[in-house]
């Protein structure tokens, strides 16, 4: 192998462990971990009916770390391509915490624990690592899935509109 491919494939794993790292910073709840991979100027799109910037985002975790702290994204396939990396998994979470969309400035009642455990559709999300920071991930979600999908499999209906 020559130093070139070897230096690409350094750079490579160094992006997927900042991946890594954040995926399971949201599975064991760890919000400073969390922040100290995002970007300052982070963006976030696909989960919530709005983007969500660096301090959305971890609000956004820690709501769903507090309804589903079993969370888990039991991930299939991951893939690096240049700065972007794609993951391809199946999140597994059980509600046994308050589901407080307030806290997302989403005019919505706390709704309490039902017990219930969900498989997500399997989806991909694309992230882009910058500096060793995320900067950007877009969550390619099916309707099933994330704000919209969790309170319809919790049978509550949103009353706002979701993009």
């Amino acid at each position: 192998m020559n130093e070139g491919n070897e230096g690409s494939k350094k750079k490579a794993n160094s992006k997927l462990t900042v991946v890594e790292a954040l995926l399971t910073a949201w599975e064991t709840g760890n919000l400073s971990q969390t922040v100290s991979l995002l970007t300052d100027d982070f963006k976030a799109t696909g989960a919530a009916p709005y983007p969500l910037t660096r301090e959305d985002f971890v609000m956004f975790q820690r709501v769903h770390n507090e309804a589903f702290p079993d969370w888990t994204f039991n991930v299939s396939n991951i893939e690096v391509e240049d700065d972007k990396i794609y993951v391809t998994c199946r999140i597994k979470a059980t509600h046994t915490g308050i589901y407080d969309l307030s806290k997302l400035s989403l005019v919505f009642q706390s709704i309490q624990p039902t017990g219930k455990s969900w498989p997500w559709s399997v989806e991909r999300m694309t992230y882009t690592v910058k500096n060793g920071k995320v900067s950007n991930l877009r969550i390619d979600t099916v309707s099933d899935n994330w704000i919209k999908g969790i309170v319809d499999w919790l049978g509550i209906k949103l009353p706002i509109s979701t993009v």
